[in-house]
């Protein structure tokens, strides 16, 4: 059996976080370990749940602090960071890879996340294609 893609949810709207939730529950490779109403509790979630994928709200492009915090403990994970006001996603790993993927559908996010989930922080990106809108 494969084992899940262990998702924390931070930081987010409440109508993003449900409906990403919701997303994600339909897909039975992944599973949402943690739901935090902010990212302060980020770093004792992850000690905690081991996520593969953190995806939190942002309010710039860049790489948020507590980021590199949950880096430093957690070399393997990735953040997909989505813009509250924009809309836009964010992937960010280790060394640090930032780049923008635009704004997605839900079933875009769940490609994304499969993708970030399986690539090393080392190697490089692979490509998505947003929706048409």
């Amino acid at each position: 059996m494969i084992e899940s893609i262990r998702i924390v949810l931070a930081d987010l709207p409440h109508l993003a976080a449900d409906m990403l939730e919701r997303v994600i529950a339909g897909h039975r490779d992944m599973v949402v370990v943690a739901r935090l109403q902010s990212s302060t509790a980020l770093l004792q979630a992850a000690r905690t749940t081991a996520p593969d994928v953190v995806i939190m709200g942002i309010d710039e492009p860049e790489l948020p602090a507590r980021c590199l915090d949950l880096f430093a403990e957690n070399t393997a994970v990735t953040v997909l960071g989505v813009q509250r006001r924009h809309g836009v996603a964010h992937l960010c790993q280790l060394r640090p890879h930032h780049r923008e993927l635009g704004e997605m559908a839900p079933e875009d996010l769940v490609s994304e996340i499969r993708n970030a989930a399986h690539a090393s922080p080392f190697g490089k990106w692979r490509a998505i294609r947003p929706s048409q809108q």
